[in-house]
């Protein structure tokens, strides 16, 4: 028999309970005092309570109720990873492995989604203690490695998914494998792995930028160049491949072609931005973009150093990579602000904070939505009032 475990990460599906009832005879005798009251609609149960009930179940051994409750929590709020991983659980203790797994995984990917990854690292571990020759397991426990930055374990990972024979993960195992190899500075072994995966998937665009990128570690220029082309042309969106298409540039000596690469990059990602303001990834991007045509307009600077426009160029890159860089780092200090106040949403003094945050990085209708919020708790709190007044009036819906 498979023994439930219990794990950090189930510990964090609580809620509040339901509080006891009170004794009838005390409440018809109070009722008896009072005027009638009109009937009013019961609080709709958030998803924390019912993993919470969830969870309560299960510690009484009921996991077809605590089944129940999950499955709830996933209809209200699809792909919940704490009720997928609470599924897995629950299957475990109705003795179906198979399906335990199958919770398992799908919760291991939504976690490192998420960036979860010690959850994910033990949902992982889960279905390798029932099947440890899982591929997907095997696949996802490289990907965990990969990202918390143990690249030695994670290449040993997807090397035992490669011998599995499994083919539907294998493209991006050699594209893992590519680009951990590349990382350690491995370029001919990162070369060999990406041919792997472009024989695989030739379509694929992030293969194709991992090629160049390999490829200009190990010299062969026109192929990294033909390759980055090929990446731009099958994913013209992601300014990634543009950097890198730019850096070729720049070693082939073709430093004007270079700048062209990387201006078309920040065009297309400034046009981005614009439709999705504060993309924590799309300020990474153009932060990275400003990083390659510095790089370019110095080497340019290098034969016109009295170049007056290449010299105002250069001032003006700084000046936006600097503004980008205090904007990406108001956006995480706002995502760690809005994980606070979810864990204290009847807490004032934190929702005031992050009204003025959501503020200061141009989500008005979110920081309006926090202080009707902080008004309902407090009806008189001063610093909700007079934001609301700063923001004044607003035309579009807050961000889900």
């Amino acid at each position: 028999m498979i023994a439930l475990q219990r794990t950090s990460w189930f510990k964090c599906c609580v809620g509040a309970m339901i509080p006891a009832c009170i004794g009838a005879v005390a409440v018809q005798s109070v009722r008896a005092q009072e005027p009638p009251v009109a009937a009013t609609q019961p609080a709709e149960e958030a998803v924390d309570d019912m993993l919470a009930a969830a969870r309560e179940a299960m510690a009484n051994n009921k996991p077809d109720e605590a089944a129940e409750h999950f499955q709830r929590a996933m209809q209200k709020d699809p792909g919940n990873v704490f009720a997928l991983a609470g599924m897995g659980q629950v299957k475990l203790a109705q003795q179906a492995p198979v399906d335990a797994m199958r919770f398992f995984m799908q919760a291991a990917d939504k976690a490192i989604d998420l960036e979860y990854f010690a959850m994910a690292e033990q949902l992982v571990e889960q279905v390798l203690t029932i099947d440890p020759n899982n591929a997907e397991a095997l696949a996802g426990q490289g990907r965990v490695l990969a990202e918390t930055g143990r690249n030695v374990q994670a290449i040993e990972a997807y090397q035992r998914y490669l011998k599995t024979g499994d083919m539907e993960k294998r493209d991006r195992a050699y594209l893992a494998l590519g680009r951990l190899y590349a990382k350690g500075r491995y370029p001919r072994q990162a070369v060999s792995m990406l041919r792997k995966a472009e024989q695989l998937n030739p379509q694929d665009a992030e293969i194709q930028g991992m090629l160049a990128v390999a490829l200009q570690g190990i010299g062969r220029l026109d192929e990294a160049s033909g390759c980055a082309d090929r990446a731009i042309q099958l994913d013209p969106e992601n300014a990634e491949y543009y950097r890198t298409r730019a850096s070729i540039l720049l070693s082939l000596n073709k430093p004007n072609d270079a700048e062209q690469a990387v201006r078309e990059g920040l065009n297309m990602a400034r046009s981005q931005l614009r439709a999705t303001p504060g993309d924590a990834e799309l300020l990474e991007n153009i932060s990275e973009l400003h990083k390659s045509l510095q790089a370019v307009l110095q080497a340019r600077l290098a034969g016109e150093p009295e170049n007056a426009n290449l010299l105002l160029e250069l001032a003006r890159s700084i000046t936006e990579a600097a503004s980008i860089q205090q904007t990406a780092t108001l956006h995480e200090a706002l995502r760690v602000m809005t994980d606070a106040a979810r864990y204290a949403e009847k807490d004032p003094a934190i929702l005031i904070e992050l009204a003025t945050l959501q503020f200061q990085v141009y989500k008005r209708a979110d920081a309006a939505a926090t202080c009707k919020k902080i008004l309902a708790l407090d009806a008189n709190h001063a610093g909700a009032r007079s934001l609301l007044e700063q923001i004044g009036p607003i035309t579009t819906q807050p961000a889900p």
